[in-house]
């Protein structure tokens, strides 16, 4: 059973579950391509043009951050990001938004992040809902190489939530500077069916052994035993050696052959 393909096919009895899950209703991050500059989200980080440990900038260039930083393209190759020169010190909030959600839901979280300098270190950037971790991702595919990372929340009896995004690294003298773009939360929705497959005992027989009295002779042979609901049920003959002319699909379900051989139904 492959749960990945919607046309599949059951290994035994039993009974089968088809999930069907998507996102639901809009975009609920404000800003979160940052092509209204630097507005809608906090941050422990401050707000330079200089290169500094614990800086950012929202822009098109990271290299405007520091000189060092190479000149990468947001992730639609036109808009602006928020770009990161790592901070040294622990538990600093990247980003961070606080969301009005519906009790009981569940979310998804996704944003894109790269490196933006070509260093060993690399970005470890942990995802919290109201201070505790959903997951840690490191930015490792290297310079302007956008990845997309996502987490799945569940709102609880929440109505609101802060999200931040926190870099659990702290090493800053090699390497692990950082931009983000396109963060988006929505809510998902999932349906569910199932199938009950069951096991049915067929009743099937022919003969076992037939003479063809002449050469191209045509022989018939029918099944001796065959289901009385013939529409919930598909019957096959197959020639392992020798030859079939034609098959009825329809009782007796005859075969008709015209060589000797060893035939079988299915």
């Amino acid at each position: 059973l492959d749960p990945n393909d919607l046309f599949t096919e059951a290994i035994g009895p039993g009974t089968y579950t088809l999930t069907g899950s998507a996102r639901s209703g809009d975009n609920l991050i404000t800003n979160g391509d940052f092509s209204q500059g630097n507005s809608g989200f906090l941050t422990d980080y401050t707000y330079s043009l200089g290169g500094c440990w614990g800086c950012y900038f929202v822009g098109d260039d990271p290299s405007i951050l520091n000189p060092g930083f190479i000149d990468c393209d947001d992730v639609t190759g036109e808009g602006q990001m928020v770009m990161y020169d790592a901070a040294n010190i622990a538990g600093l909030n990247a980003w961070c938004q606080t969301v009005t959600v519906t009790p009981n839901t569940d979310y998804e979280f996704i944003f894109s992040a790269t490196s933006i300098i070509n260093a060993p270190q690399i970005p470890v950037l942990s995802v919290k809902f109201n201070g505790t971790s959903s997951g840690a991702f490191s930015v490792s595919a290297g310079p302007c190489a956008w990845e997309e990372f996502s987490v799945t929340w569940n709102s609880g009896g929440l109505t609101t939530v802060e999200i931040c995004i926190e870099n659990t690294n702290t090493i800053t003298n090699n390497g692990n500077d950082w931009a983000m773009d396109d963060i988006q939360l929505y809510g998902t929705c999932e349906v569910f069916d199932e199938v009950e497959v069951i096991e049915v005992l067929m009743p099937l027989d022919a003969e076992e052994t037939f003479t063809i009295p002449c050469e191209n002779f045509l022989l018939d042979i029918p099944l001796t035993d065959f289901p009385n609901d013939p529409t919930n049920y598909t019957i096959s003959w197959n020639a392992l050696d020798g030859n079939i002319v034609s098959t009825s699909p329809t009782p007796p379900y005859t075969a008709t052959v015209n060589e000797p051989g060893l035939y079988e139904v299915e």
